[in-house]
């Protein structure tokens, strides 16, 4: 925001260009009082004023030559609340003048950097340039169109000290620049013609972004017969600083500025709530869902270690291989239940009790609870070479 007030600090003076053939909301200087609302003093000088359509607020009273006719309207371009203006000057003699359109450009100092931001839809992207080369790449060819060439160009110190003044007021001084360069032409009809380009250029001092420059110029034409030609330009220069702002006008820029901001922030309040209240019920949903998924990997678990113990107690039933004393029966029960199986009870050296078939006066049982039965006192598995070298226990029969 400080750039676009500092603008208009040019634009107040400089603005955009006014068609001549447009008479849409034009303010005639001849309807305002010489002297204007601010000033103190009585003088010859015509005072116009500039004036906000949008609320009828005078922005600002400049004093013109009372011999030239004045007309200005408001333009909205660079901001919908504050206006820039666009004006033209003429008279009887001939003279003719007016301001081109403010042109505005950000220009940064990594091109990839820049050519990136345009693709993101940034507007506006040029290297900074400065105002010489301006006046040699735009203004000279357009005033060679017309007849004219250059005489000479150079700067005006008084312009210069007064815009510097006015960015200083405004709080921006370390990193603002401000060029002023004044142009004279002539041609072979007898008409002479002076412009005056004023640029300001303002350095990021961002060291967390990208470099870059927020420039922008405009410029002031002002064509004379040249028998008048020195005396109207020495008036045409002093316009330039010749004007007062309306207090009642800088009053409502900063209670607007202070509203819109409210409303900025307002807004952003209200976007920050609803992306914190979306978080919250985004970390809630996953603590539900993380909740949901742990009950339902409990009861699966669950699920599984009882399906597992069925499995493996019916697997023992069914192959014989291990005997529980976890059994609902009682021993006469097992013992029944042994007999009619026709199962035998043995016990390794561990403790661990099994049922084999019974019918056998030896077993030999390995880890896995695979066992060999025998009558064969003199038969050892472990030197069995089919049995692929595994190791076998001798375990004992019991009763139940």
């Amino acid at each position: 925001m400080k750039t676009k007030y500092i603008s208009l600090i040019i634009i107040c003076s400089l603005s955009a260009c006014i068609d001549s053939n447009s008479n849409q909301h034009l303010t005639d200087a001849s309807a305002t009082s010489e002297g204007g609302i601010f000033s103190s003093q009585k003088n010859t000088a015509k005072t116009h004023a500039f004036v906000d359509s949008k609320t009828g607020l005078t922005v600002l009273e400049k004093n013109f030559p009372s011999h030239w006719d004045v007309i200005s309207k408001p333009s909205y371009e660079l901001d919908q609340y504050l206006p820039t203006f666009q004006y033209k000057i003429q008279n009887k003699q001939g003279l003719i003048g007016f301001n081109t359109n403010l042109r505005q450009f950000i220009g940064f100092d990594d091109v990839s950097y820049g050519e990136m931001m345009k693709n993101y839809g940034q507007k506006n992207i040029k290297p900074y340039t400065s105002p010489e080369s301006i006046v040699n790449q735009e203004i000279n060819p357009a005033m060679q169109k017309i007849g004219f060439k250059l005489l000479r160009t150079y700067s005006d110190p008084n312009i210069l000290a007064f815009m510097k003044k006015k960015i200083a007021e405004k709080g921006i001084t370390s990193n603002a620049n401000v060029y002023i360069v004044v142009s004279e032409w002539t041609n072979n009809s007898g008409t002479k013609a002076v412009t005056l380009l004023a640029q300001l250029a303002l350095k990021s001092t961002d060291m967390n972004s990208s470099g870059y420059t927020i420039w922008n110029y405009a410029t002031d034409f002002l064509f004379v017969p040249e028998a008048n030609f020195n005396t109207e330009k020495e008036s045409f220069l002093k316009t330039v600083t010749n004007y007062k702002e309306n207090p009642k006008w800088e009053e409502y820029v900063a209670f607007t500025r202070r509203e819109r901001q409210l409303e900025a922030d307002r807004q952003l309040k209200m976007q920050n709530d609803r992306a914190n209240q979306q978080y919250a019920y985004f970390q809630q949903r996953m603590q539900d869902q993380k909740a949901q998924f742990e009950s339902h990997q409990q009861m699966m678990k669950d699920r599984y270690a009882t399906n597992d113990a069925n499995h493996e107690r019916f697997m023992n039933t069914i192959r014989g291989n291990s005997y529980s004393e976890s059994n609902s029966a009682d021993q006469n029960q097992r013992s029944f239940i042994n007999m009619i199986r026709e199962e035998q009870v043995v016990l390794n050296a561990d403790g661990q009790k099994y049922l084999v078939e019974a019918h056998s006066d030896r077993y030999w049982m390995n880890s896995n609870g695979e066992y060999i039965k025998t009558d064969d006192s003199f038969y050892n598995p472990n030197g069995d070479l089919n049995l692929n070298n595994q190791n076998w226990e001798l375990v004992k029969k019991v009763d139940n």
